[in-house]
């Protein structure tokens, strides 16, 4: 593991060990849009901790951050932070949440480190070097048939996401799918990187979001791209991601 490697899991789990304190005694300090987009002193205090922290050690760096939006932005690294994704799951005292760091180089991200403090799991990865849980590497799953796999996928249904159900479900021979909706893009990313799961399909999510599982879920094995094949980059909202012969189903499903 390289040194920034190891700063990295300091930071992600002093950052969980934050959240901790709150867990299951959280109240919500404000609502972000609408009233299901919630904000805790948990996610404010991960959030000032990792700045804090990451200044420190890299003050020529620029951030990204779900809570304090873009500083030094134009940098050539960039941290891209969400301080506790899955903050409603957090609120109820559900324990499906994690803290979400990615450092990327012109674009390009290099480190990625997803935690879930509550279970005690540390999902990590590093450009080139594969993909780890708790420092045993870490493989997408190797499900080939759709109706025969289980997905994460967007649990806001609006009309569009309504559509794709409907290609997915034509897809089968079953007319059958299987899906989870975590309400932690996070959580889903980490176990479809783990094999835990084996596809995940987000639609309308942001950097911060996907910066992280983007490269965890490429180390693993998967194939990660939007809704329509492109390689998936750090401007998009759409995330498709699976072994790649499953991958290539569900391309081909939603592009019927």
């Amino acid at each position: 593991m390289s040194k920034e490697a190891e700063f990295l899991e300091k930071i992600a789990r002093e950052a969980g060990a934050i959240t901790l304190k709150h867990f299951k005694r959280a109240k919500v300090e404000y609502t972000k849009g609408h009233d299901l987009n919630v904000v805790t002193k948990a996610d404010l205090e991960s959030n000032e901790y990792l700045v804090s922290e990451i200044r420190k050690k890299f003050p020529d760096d620029g951030f990204i951050s779900e809570e304090k939006g873009e500083d030094n932005s134009e940098a050539e690294r960039i941290w891209i932070i969400d301080p506790l994704d899955g903050t409603l799951n957090f609120s109820k005292g559900i324990p499906m949440y994690s803290v979400m760091i990615a450092r990327a180089r012109k674009g390009i991200v290099e480190l990625a480190a997803i935690y879930d403090p509550v279970h005690d799991d540390l999902y990590m990865a590093e450009k080139g070097k594969g993909a780890y849980l708790n420092g045993e590497r870490a493989h997408c799953s190797e499900a080939t048939e759709l109706h025969a796999s289980v997905g994460g996928f967007n649990v806001s249904y609006r009309q569009r996401n309504v559509e794709v159900l409907k290609k997915l479900l034509a897809a089968s021979p079953q007319e059958k799918i299987y899906s989870v909706a975590y309400y932690a893009i996070g959580t889903i990313a980490a176990h479809v990187s783990a094999g835990k799961r084996d596809w995940m399909l987000s639609y309308g999510a942001q950097v911060w979001d996907y910066a992280a599982p983007s490269l965890l879920l490429a180390e693993s094995g998967c194939k990660v791209t939007t809704d329509d094949g492109r390689e998936w980059t750090l401007k998009d909202k759409v995330m498709l991601a699976a072994n790649p012969k499953l991958h290539a189903k569900l391309l081909k499903a939603l592009k019927a």
